[in-house]
């Protein structure tokens, strides 16, 4: 006998499940107080989500606890927390979160800038 007669074959790798290479998915149904820019924040999530999975997280969280988005001459639109009993307890609170959007901060501007484009050729409905 040959050694190759005592060593058994691989078993062949377990393909992923299908569809669990395609990214984070993003939900906007938890802050319920401001439907109206739901699809916004939708296409705001995707944005940053290519430029870093992470940011988009940041900013679901920022949403879901209590934030809109409203148009900027500057920036194209900019995120306005709601402070109270919809949102956050104060704005030292939201502040204190949204310090890691800070380290961000180029990569919002084009973010909040690219939303305004796609919102302004009516890519976003």
């Amino acid at each position: 006998m040959e050694i190759y007669d005592y060593v058994k074959p691989l078993p062949p790798p377990i393909p992923p499940l299908f569809g669990s290479d395609m990214g984070q998915s993003y939900r906007d149904k938890y802050y319920q107080y401001s439907p109206n820019d739901s699809r916004l924040w939708l296409e705001l999530f995707l944005i940053t989500d290519n430029a870093d999975r992470t940011l988009g997280e940041k900013l679901e969280y920022i949403r879901n606890t209590g934030a809109i988005l409203v148009l900027d001459q500057q920036y194209g639109f900019k995120i306005q927390p709601v402070i109270g009993f919809n949102g956050w307890e104060s704005i030292e609170q939201y502040n204190q979160e949204r310090q890691y959007l800070m380290g961000h901060m180029q990569t919002m501007i084009q973010s909040l800038g690219e939303l305004r484009r796609r919102y302004d050729h009516g890519k976003i409905i």
